[in-house]
């Protein structure tokens, strides 16, 4: 019998291995080729306007590069804030949105509406939620004045969403994903109310993957900001 299970546990063991390289490899397949430029978030101001320079600068250099790029946004991102709906609070990962993050990082609608690009551009006060967040502050009906609370303000909640990219078929994490709740609201109308965020993140989704990323990344020192952090989600779905 112990030379029996000798004999087995290679077998046993090239079977993991080739479950784990099969469980890899259809993550990434479900990994969209965005690719990312990150910068620390300049410190908020009364009227927005540093937050709306670098939104102005992002689409100049974007349309540098307009033909090599199939989406392009710019967007901000508190890792882990707490947004009350009434006595209810909770803590989630803020996405603030520009114009066209719905394209470069789709999300599939449970309940309600998308917050519209107009929304966008306008920086209406208006969310959307992943379902766990909105069922644990409003229960499994949303109700049509629903509204969270952040920064003083109160966004009217628009839709509920699945977690995470609507690539994966599922309600996922996504590469870098901490807390376990997201919610989304227009980039403008943080800015306009003054909150710091952590980050800034302009996201391309690239005509063709060779070549794009290190162009982008030229444009962006050159045009936007020096000094980011270049991030190939593609390339980070394969070390995880």
């Amino acid at each position: 019998m112990k030379g029996y299970g000798r004999r087995r546990a290679p077998w046993v063991l090239m079977g993991i291995g080739a479950l784990m390289a099969l469980c890899a490899l259809i993550m990434l397949g479900q990994t969209r080729g965005v690719v990312q430029y990150c910068v620390t978030a300049p410190l908020p101001d009364e009227t927005g306007s540093s937050v709306k320079r670098l939104v102005e600068a992002q689409q100049t250099a974007c349309e540098s590069i307009r033909d090599s790029l199939a989406a392009d946004t710019i967007g901000g991102t508190i890792e882990s804030i707490t947004l009350s709906a009434g006595e209810v609070s909770e803590t989630a990962t803020m996405y603030a949105m520009g114009e066209g993050w719905l394209e470069v990082y789709p999300r599939a609608l449970v309940q309600g509406r998308r917050i519209s690009e107009t929304e966008l551009k306008a920086g209406a006060h208006v969310a959307m939620l992943d379902e766990s967040l909105a069922f644990k502050l409003f229960g499994s009906e949303l109700p049509e004045n629903a509204a969270i609370q952040l920064g003083g303000k109160d966004y009217q909640v628009v839709g509920t969403v699945r977690h995470g990219e609507i690539s994966l078929g599922y309600d996922g994490r996504g590469v870098g994903d901490i807390e376990a709740y997201d919610f989304y609201v227009p980039l403008n109308a943080i800015a306009a109310d003054g909150v710091q965020m952590d980050v800034m993140t302009v996201s391309i989704l690239p005509q063709a993957q060779s070549g794009t990323a290190r162009l982008f990344e030229d444009v962006m020192q050159n045009q936007w900001q020096d000094g980011g952090t270049l991030i190939d989600l593609s390339k980070e779905a394969m070390r995880r």
